[in-house]
């Protein structure tokens, strides 16, 4: 087996080539493997390098494949179709196939876990192996399949994917809104009411300084009250009736549906941030986690339609 594997160029190479030579153009081919077309470029140098030969031409007319390459096409197609069937056959009898996310807590608790029955009913030969981390740190943290993260989507090396769009407002249960009804008409009546504050080195907006100032109000505003550096955990305070938060609404939305949470004033902060699904720029996709993929597109844009039904009058953060 050294010898062989010795012999062998990488297979990701070999991959990437034969969907290459199959399209005769690396853009479709990175597409089909979900990769960037600088990606598939890459991996055809790394086998010519390997193999010392040139694979293809190009023509006015687009791709060709040299004489070498046209040998190799035969060899690698015939060999990746007996592979492919031989895995389709046993696919029926192995192990479920992982699929590894990782997510903040709150990401995790407030949006993604609700849905992950419905994708276990949908692909039950699929498991899910869901790591929490810090909604901040770089996707590079962790060995992942996908990563989910709360930023602008630039990550060296990741592809990212916008899963829906992002506004803050200030929240509250109904019977603290009610308890002060007639005092909560403007963002400025929040300034006497008790406030929950998220205690972050970057806290992606959720500060109620920040957001007043967006709004045009530049109150001196001291960090009194009740303070967290747990986003889930200040959630929770607030659902038991302790104060009034700042939250992102794409996690809030279902509590705002099912009458745990309200708005305390129908005001928010549109922020260029948001969650972006990221994944591997370099890693050819498994087949399951390109089913997760598709299924996370799909709950984004459903989350992202019933979102913008509610959006607040439009302040840009």
């Amino acid at each position: 087996m050294t010898a062989l594997r010795s012999m062998l160029p990488p297979l990701h190479s070999l991959i990437a080539f034969e969907a290459a030579a199959r399209k005769m153009n690396f853009t479709k081919a990175g597409s089909e493997l979900n990769v960037s077309q600088a990606a598939i470029s890459r991996q055809i140098r790394v086998l010519e390098d390997d193999l010392g030969v040139k694979l293809f031409h190009r023509s006015p007319t687009g791709l060709k494949l040299s004489p070498e390459g046209s040998r190799l096409f035969a060899a690698v197609n015939d060999s990746l179709v007996d592979i492919a069937e031989a895995c389709t056959d046993l696919r029926r009898v192995v192990k479920p196939t992982s699929v590894t996310i990782t997510a903040s807590i709150s990401f995790s608790i407030f949006w993604l876990a609700s849905l992950l029955s419905d994708l276990r009913a949908r692909y039950p030969t699929i498991d899910i192996r869901l790591v929490m981390n810090d909604p901040f740190v770089s996707p590079d943290v962790g060995n992942c399949d996908i990563a989910i993260r709360y930023g602008t989507g630039n990550w060296r090396g990741w592809r990212a994917f916008q899963l829906f769009g992002e506004e803050i407002i200030p929240v509250c249960t109904p019977e603290m809104k009610e308890r002060f009804r007639g005092q909560l008409n403007t963002p400025t009546d929040l300034l006497a009411l008790p406030l929950l504050w998220l205690d972050m080195t970057d806290p992606g907006g959720l500060d109620w300084r920040t957001w007043f100032r967006d709004l045009g109000i530049y109150a001196d505003i001291p960090p009194s009250g009740a303070q967290f550096n747990n986003y889930a955990v200040m959630i929770e305070v607030a659902r038991a009736g302790h104060g009034i938060c700042l939250a992102l609404r794409s996690l809030v939305q279902r509590l705002l549906d099912a009458g745990a949470l309200t708005e305390a004033v129908p005001v928010g902060v549109r922020t260029p941030r948001a969650y972006y699904m990221a994944l591997p720029e370099e890693r050819i996709e498994s087949r399951s986690t390109s089913i997760v993929v598709s299924w996370l597109k799909e709950e984004a844009a459903k989350s992202a339609k019933a979102m913008e039904q509610h959006w607040s009058p439009n302040f840009e953060g």
